[in-house]
């Protein structure tokens, strides 16, 4: 992912994503994060900023 205000590209796995449920996330979606403190590259707790409903996907 890319960070608005800086430019700069994170990399992250699903174990990383913080939610209930299947841990996904889709082109576009805002998250917030935190930088892991040994790899600067690498983002962790990534959290949606806009949780989807249920009815989006299974309505």
């Amino acid at each position: 992912m890319q960070d608005e205000e800086d430019g700069r590209h994170y990399t992250f796995d699903y174990t990383h994503i913080v939610t209930e449920g299947f841990r996904t996330l889709h082109t576009g979606e805002r998250v917030r994060f935190h930088i892991a403190p040994a790899d600067t590259w690498r983002a962790e707790f990534v959290i949606r900023l806009n949780q989807p409903s249920p009815e989006a996907f299974y309505g």
